[in-house]
């Protein structure tokens, strides 16, 4: 049982709601049980036990949940949401009464983290290949981007890595300390490039589509997540391990400008709502969302709504009604 959401109008998507079967895992290997949860070895670990749901809060402060093993990243695609997991993604009604699982048949799908809308179609960052893809509106793989190609061979342990890029991924659990750069967020920029977060470098770059050379625009981070557009032609973004919410201007400058400190753990994801002039942010190791209220992007002037969840559930996106939805 969770207790009754402050807002309205959003969905959450929850990467697990079994963190018990986490801990137990985690008590049995000696690792600390407050280590996030990406940062854990894949030996052993209890993937297919983990859980997973969606849940939407509607109109009128009624919630409704669906299992959804795993999800994560969260776009719109009209009325209709796609939602990722860690070798397929689904797309999801608004109301969660119709779902079709693993609309696209792709053996790059590996620790799919986040997907986007571009102007093909959709952007997807397959953390477990260290990979970007962008594929049309039929699934047709259009372009690619892999770490590897570009300076980013070796992991955190100091392994250089190889990949086979015919072989069908989905399935196989790579663990993040096996990953170069563990892409996990990416975006279409206004001008047509890309930007995406790199978690082990803690950095936000980004990509010519042509040639595939990158840029940092941001370095210094501290595992960030959560890249999307803002209408003024820049990009927010979570840096996770210091709880800031940042606003940076590819093309203007290399800065960046702090929109919200938050009081948070573990900040998983911060997307603003147009509609509702709010920001949404997940605290991922507390279980809970936050809601600011913060007129056009800027900083807020209160103090946020505070959602708690239950302490089974590890939350990881939460968006508003069609926010960062087709272009």
């Amino acid at each position: 049982m969770i207790a009754a959401p402050p807002f309205r109008d959003c969905h959450i998507s929850v990467v697990s709601t079994r963190l018990d079967t986490l801990r137990t895992y985690w008590a049995r290997s000696s690792e600390d049980a407050e280590r996030p949860l990406a940062l854990q070895r894949a030996s052993g670990k209890p993937i297919a036990e983990l859980g997973g749901a969606l849940c939407r809060v509607d109109e009128n402060g009624a919630v409704s949940t669906i299992d959804m093993w795993m999800a994560a990243g969260m776009t719109w695609n009209e009325a209709d949401l796609l939602v990722t997991s860690p070798w397929a993604v689904a797309e999801v009604s608004g109301d969660l009464s119709r779902r079709s699982d693993d609309i696209w048949n792709i053996p790059l799908l590996n620790a799919v983290h986040w997907v986007a809308p571009s102007k093909a179609g959709w952007l997807l960052a397959c953390s477990g290949l260290d990979l970007i893809i962008e594929v049309d509106r039929s699934g047709a793989v259009v372009w690619q981007w892999w770490a590897i190609d570009h300076g980013m061979h070796t992991d955190p342990m100091g392994r250089h890595r190889t990949i086979d890029r015919d072989a069908d991924h989905r399935g196989v659990d790579y663990g993040t300390m096996a990953q170069t750069t563990h892409v996990n967020s990416v975006v279409e920029a206004s001008d047509g490039s890309i930007v995406a977060t790199l978690f082990h470098q803690g950095w936000l770059i980004r990509i010519d589509r042509t040639t595939g050379d990158y840029e940092r625009l941001v370095d210094g981070l501290v595992h960030p997540h959560a890249v999307r557009s803002t209408p003024d032609g820049g990009v927010s973004f979570v840096d996770t391990g210091t709880g800031r919410v940042l606003i940076a201007r590819p093309g203007h400058d290399r800065g960046f400008e702090v929109a919200i400190k938050a009081d948070t753990d573990w900040l998983q994801d911060g997307s603003y709502d147009v509609a509702r002039q709010r920001w949404l942010l997940v605290d991922g190791r507390r279980s809970r969302i936050l809601s600011y209220r913060a007129d056009e992007y800027d900083s807020p002037s209160t103090e946020p709504a505070i959602w708690q969840l239950s302490d089974r559930w590890r939350p990881y996106g939460a968006i508003g009604a069609h926010c960062g939805g087709t272009p």
